[in-house]
């Protein structure tokens, strides 16, 4: 999740294309902060998906692991809440939060689909090297990324036109995601709505059987040895009380 300083500007009004541009400014300042609203959808995100392992990084000028892969909700949950703590950075380093969130899945079996989901509301451009890093990072660990794109007014879209040219970061990282050889979907997010959207469709998209180990606590014995063992003492009892009985 992003956690550069333009995650805290508000998120487009859903009606913001009727709006006057005078308009549009008063309401931007009203809305709710970008990781506000993206915080809450992935809070709700983990609690439906109570079986799947979840680690959380945030990133700006580099990236921070906040939790490592864990089925402990709660704990996920509370890194989530940190999200809104302070205000963020100035820069938006994807390439090295990528490799980061990417080095996570290293050593791990691999026991059904994975992904990483990006959050963000800013591209970067990517040296050669970087570029064959996360290429080979994705690949190796067999990874699809799905990127939530929070566009700001005034941003540039990734649909099918504007991929086309243009020099802008997000358009540069979006072509470069679309050479992946590992699954790439991006969602562009404007209003509130349509990151509710994203979030509810990459749900449905990974819902495969997840393959895992639990270890179960042993069971307890221990009533029924002790059990036994009083039974075996009055047999003793008995026994005893009957030899003396007879030596008499």
């Amino acid at each position: 999740m992003d956690r550069s300083r333009s995650m805290d500007d508000h998120m487009l009004p859903s009606d913001w294309r009727k709006l006057d541009r005078s308009l549009l400014l008063y309401h931007l300042g009203r809305g709710q902060p970008k990781a506000k609203v993206a915080g809450d959808l992935l809070a709700k995100f983990v609690v439906q998906r109570p079986d799947d392992r979840f680690a959380l990084m945030f990133f700006s000028t580099k990236p921070l692991s906040v939790v490592s892969f864990t089925q402990h909700d709660e704990v996920v949950q509370a890194g989530i809440a940190a999200a809104g703590i302070g205000r963020g950075l100035a820069n938006t380093e994807v390439g090295r939060a990528l490799l980061a969130a990417i080095g996570e899945f290293n050593r791990r079996v691999y026991s059904g689909s994975r992904i990483i989901l990006l959050v963000s509301d800013g591209g970067a451009y990517l040296d050669e090297p970087t570029q064959q890093r996360i290429l080979a990072g994705l690949a190796r660990n067999r990874i699809a990324l799905y990127w939530i794109y929070l566009r700001s007014y005034n941003s540039p879209t990734l649909d099918g036109t504007a991929t086309e040219g243009g020099n802008a970061p997000e358009v540069a990282l979006h072509n470069f995601f679309r050479t992946l050889r590992t699954p790439y979907r991006v969602y562009q997010a404007e209003v509130p709505e349509d990151l509710a959207k994203a979030v509810a469709d990459v749900g449905h998209q990974q819902n495969f059987p997840l393959d895992f180990l639990e270890q179960v606590p042993r069971q307890d014995f221990s009533r029924r040895f002790i059990a036994a063992a009083a039974i075996c003492c009055l047999l003793l009892l008995l026994g005893r009380s009957l030899a003396m009985r007879s030596w008499a």
